[in-house]
């Protein structure tokens, strides 16, 4: 699994979904209570400036099964590290969520929290954004930073720009145009875009032989 940052040594979403600030996080109206068999601790004994770096990693889904076990669609690269058991999610509202299991089926993550142990509180948190403190120098990129960067290889040859960034369930996308006015999709990951260069303007891929050719 790849970074979406840099293309150093990052890691986070690569949705355009905007971490909360401090104050949102402080001041965020309280969701309806989870039905658990434990209480969720509070994430209010990080520092502010933790708390505004928050990064989103995840959306949860439905509900699976009865023991708690939910659906998550992963917005992070590094899936299995931010869904590893032990590590520690925070919800909107500042409530701190311990993951407990983590597994694939069927190509869908399912996760369980260790405060939450039954079906009424998995389909309580329907719908809520998971937020993880983020990796050292992470930094995530928006459609809006990504569009327009000139995409160019080893040698730097031009390829062509970047459209727009596609959001997958396991995997992002860039949609790159070529000067003949081509489109392909190429997978965000760092074998194939191993430098994306914000101040210099263009992103660095390392393609096999004849993909673009071969997408359009």
């Amino acid at each position: 699994m790849a970074p979406q940052n840099k293309r150093k040594n990052g890691g986070v979403a690569s949705a355009s979904v905007s971490a909360p600030s401090a104050a949102a996080l402080t001041n965020a109206s309280s969701p309806a209570p989870v039905p658990t068999s434990t209480s969720t601790s509070s994430a209010s004994h990080l520092p502010a400036e933790q708390l505004s770096e928050l990064v989103c990693v995840g959306i949860v889904g439905p509900a699976r099964g009865l023991a708690g076990e939910m659906l998550v669609k992963p917005l992070t690269d590094y899936v299995e590290e931010r869904f590893e058991p032990g590590e520690v999610l925070y919800d909107k509202a500042s409530r701190a969520f311990t993951v407990a299991n983590a597994r694939v089926i069927n190509n869908r993550l399912c996760v369980t929290f260790e405060e939450i142990t039954n079906r009424n509180g998995a389909e309580a948190m329907r719908g809520q954004e998971l937020y993880a403190l983020p990796f050292d120098e992470e930094d995530a990129f928006t459609r809006e930073e990504l569009a327009g960067l000139r995409v160019v290889d080893p040698e730097g040859a031009e390829l062509g720009i970047v459209k727009d960034l596609e959001l997958g369930d396991y995997q992002d996308r860039l949609l790159i145009e070529t000067p003949g006015g081509a489109q392909s999709l190429v997978p965000f990951v760092y074998d194939l875009v191993p430098e994306v260069n914000l101040e210099e303007g263009y992103v660095l891929v390392t393609l096999p032989e004849g993909l673009l050719e071969v997408q359009e």
